[in-house]
């Protein structure tokens, strides 16, 4: 069993490298394991309300130029840090590149929300936009 569930992972990484190259990317179905999701989501909640309830965050509550109305928008979360440097393995299986981890941004987006076509920033060269939803 356990060799077949290892040759099924690298026939799918395979996969995904494949569509990768050819598209400029791929979506990965459950690329966070959903109770990770489930926590994050949960904790992007409670700390988007401590940082309103501070005041000292204008972008945490109004939302911020690419979103307006989003809420919680924040740079370099220690959580979505910690993320990033978890999942880049994954991510470098996924491309088939070498990656170098450079920031994190995150925003949670209210009912009407819409993140429209933009280009980011040069050190954005690759980015994981991981939809970390409620599943409940």
């Amino acid at each position: 069993m356990l060799s077949r569930a290892l040759s099924s992972k690298r026939e799918a990484n395979v996969i995904h490298k494949e569509i990768f190259q050819k598209q400029g990317y791929v979506f990965v179905k459950n690329f966070i394991d959903p109770s990770v999701a489930d926590y994050l989501f949960e904790y992007l909640r409670f700390s988007s309300h401590a940082i309103v309830l501070s005041g000292t965050n204008r972008v945490a509550i109004e939302g911020d130029e690419q979103v307006p109305g989003s809420f919680g928008s924040r740079h370099g979360d220690l959580a979505f840090d910690a993320l990033m440097k978890h999942m880049k393995p994954r991510m470098e299986e996924v491309t088939g590149l070498e990656l170098y981890p450079t920031y994190t941004y995150t925003r949670l987006y209210r009912p009407g929300n819409e993140l429209k076509k933009h280009t980011d920033r040069p050190s954005c060269e690759m980015s994981y936009p991981p939809p970390i939803l409620s599943y409940k």
